[in-house]
C-alpha cells in the first residue's frame, strides 16, 4: 500500500486530525466518510471531486452502501488502540480511495477483527485496507496492512486502481466478496 504525506500536499506541517479518535461515536455503517482521512476529503472538496470520490466509495469500496463488519470492527479497535495510547496519527493517508488516515504503532500490542489476532510492534504503520486491494492481494487477511507502506504522490480512486471491477456485474462482484470472506476465515 502507499500513502501520500500530507505535507506534500500542502507543504505544512501542522497537526491534522485523522479519520478515527479516541471518543468517536460508534461508526456508521452506512457513513461513506467512515474511513476517509478529513485532509483527503478537504483535497476532493477543493477540487470539486467530492461527488466523485463519494460516489467510488459507495460503489466500491462498501458494499451495497454499507461497510462489512469486520471493517466496523477494525474502526472500534483503532479506537480502542488510540485510547490506550498504543498507535498515533502519522500525518499520512493512504493514496487509495477512501483514502483512510495511517497510524504508527507506539508500542507492541494486539488488533483484533473477526476473531482473529493481528499482532505489531513499535514503529510499524497501520492503515484500512479496502476490499479490492484486499481481494488483488490474497496474501492480506483482513480490513488492515500492518508493516512498512511506501511514499506515493497522487491519490487514486478505486475505479481508476481495479478497472476490472467495473464490467462485472452485481452477482459476480458479490462473488468476489464471498472468496474474500472464505479466504480470511480460513486462515
Amino acid at each position: 500500500m502507499h500513502i501520500i504525506l500530507k505535507s506534500t500536499m500542502n507543504g505544512k506541517h501542522d497537526y491534522y486530525p485523522s479519520d478515527t479518535t479516541a471518543a468517536g461515536p460508534d461508526p456508521d455503517p452506512s457513513d461513506p466518510w467512515l474511513f476517509t482521512d478529513p485532509f483527503a476529503r478537504n483535497f476532493y472538496m477543493h477540487r470539486n471531486l467530492i461527488d466523485r470520490l463519494e460516489e467510488d466509495i459507495r460503489t466500491y469500496v462498501m458494499f451495497d452502501g454499507c461497510w462489512a463488519s469486520e471493517e466496523l470492527e477494525y474502526k472500534l479497535e483503532v479506537r480502542r488502540l488510540l485510547r490506550e495510547g498504543s498507535i498515533a496519527p502519522i500525518g499520512s493517508f493512504g493514496y487509495l480511495s477512501p483514502h483512510p488516515t495511517v497510524y504508527r504503532t507506539l508500542k507492541v500490542g494486539t488488533l483484533i477483527v473477526s476473531r482473529q489476532r493481528h499482532a505489531f510492534k513499535a514503529g510499524e504503520d497501520l492503515i484500512f485496507e479496502p476490499w479490492l486491494a484486499r481481494y488483488s492481494d490474497p496474501g492480506l487477511n483482513g480490513p488492515l496492512r500492518i508493516g512498512p507502506l511506501y511514499d506515493d504522490s497522487s491519490p487514486r480512486l478505486c475505479c481508476d486502481s481495479f478497472p476490472h471491477i467495473c464490467i462485472h456485474c452485481d452477482k459476480t462482484v458479490a462473488i468476489m466478496r464471498q472468496i474474500l470472506n472464505y479466504r480470511n476465515n480460513k486462515k
